[in-house]
């Protein structure tokens, strides 16, 4: 043995990760320690087998079964292509399940006597049993959101129905019409407060759609918003390429596009006409980038953490607090983000990146 070969072997035997390596013919031929100890497997009984080999019980992460010509360690032999975040489910001896993250390259020129097959794999199925309490989690807690606001809904239709009743029975502008009118606007507006929060609480992984056009999302957005802007007198412009397409989650882009139009019609500059400005555009990386720019009364720079806080409002407006906390949300699960940059006096920048855009 060389002192390369000693090298070599020592740097696999230290290394955290479990470690495979295959001959041209698909042969294991190198094990190191971790890889014994994540698959339950000794060096003995891995040593001179192949992927086919009945020692291994393998199952993709819908629970079909895996079979050894396709594991990803038998792609690179038979193709000498690299295979990259592979997720296996592997049975140990003593029928336990463990889940593997996966990458397998070729070393060598595929044919040759000296190519080899390496498989590095490190155990995730602590990660997945984590992942999976999560998604259980938030799923009773989007169960929860939906009882609640169902439940809360029918009293407050019925508070703001005998409100509007009462003031017909009473005298115009007496103190009992002023009560009922106030009842029934505190009752929508809880109402308000339910659909937000429900709303929030629906906010899941983005379902993408390819080619979403995207100027055709923003007109869209500015339609849905078409109310507010009217309230406050605003002109729209957009700014985006007629044929730009992004592979999007497009129903909820649309929602947070909507709420940053509606935010900024509410917080409008008295004292100027309402201007805002829509442009998007591919950047760096696949992203695909939109700014909201307006001329509304701003944002104080040592508060602009705060508004993405859910129920925060920095003014009174007729909004609920909830808009920009739900835009944030829908960025964030399309590893995205959203941002906002303000002097606090001549108006608002929101940038709202979605991530693994199109062509």
């Amino acid at each position: 043995m060389t002192e390369t070969d000693d090298t070599y072997r020592s740097t696999i035997a230290a290394l955290p990760v479990g470690v495979v390596v295959q001959d041209a013919t698909g042969v294991i031929v190198e094990v190191n320690q971790a890889a014994e100890e994540i698959l339950g497997l000794t060096a003995d009984q891995m040593m001179g087998i192949t992927s086919t080999d009945p020692t291994w019980r393998t199952v993709h992460e819908d629970g079909s079964p895996w079979p050894g010509d396709s594991h990803p360690i038998s792609v690179v032999v038979q193709t000498g292509q690299p295979v990259r975040r592979a997720i296996m489910g592997v049975y140990k001896p003593d029928d336990s399940l463990t889940w593997i993250l996966i990458n397998a390259v070729p070393v060598g020129e595929l044919g040759s006597p000296d190519f080899r097959a390496v498989v590095s794999f490190t155990d995730i199925t602590e990660q997945r049993e984590i992942e999976a309490a999560l998604s259980e989690s938030n799923a009773e807690l989007r169960r929860f959101a939906y009882v609640a606001s169902h439940d809360m809904q029918a009293p407050l239709r019925r508070i703001i129905s005998y409100s509007d009743l009462l003031r017909e029975e009473v005298e115009a502008g007496s103190e009992a019409a002023n009560l009922a009118g106030l009842l029934a606007r505190n009752a929508r507006s809880m109402r308000d407060v339910v659909h937000a929060v429900l709303e929030y609480s629906r906010i899941s992984a983005p379902q993408r759609t390819t080619n979403v056009n995207v100027r055709r999302l923003l007109l869209a957005a500015q339609e849905r918003a078409a109310a507010e802007l009217e309230r406050a007198g605003a002109f729209v412009e957009i700014d985006a390429e007629p044929d730009m397409v992004a592979d999007v989650d497009a129903a909820q882009s649309l929602v947070a596009l909507t709420h940053l139009l509606v935010n900024a019609a509410q917080n409008a500059d008295p004292d100027r006409p309402c201007k805002i400005r829509l442009s998007a555009e591919i950047a760096a990386g696949d992203r695909l980038v939109i700014r909201v720019i307006d001329n509304s009364v701003g944002i104080d720079p040592a508060a602009q953490d705060r508004v993405f806080e859910m129920f925060e409002r920095l003014r009174e407006s007729r909004g609920q607090g909830m808009g920009l906390p739900i835009a944030r949300r829908i960025a964030q699960r399309h590893a995205g983000s959203l941002t906002v940059s303000s002097d606090g006096r001549t108006g608002s920048e929101f940038t709202f990146t979605l991530a693994r855009t199109g062509d």
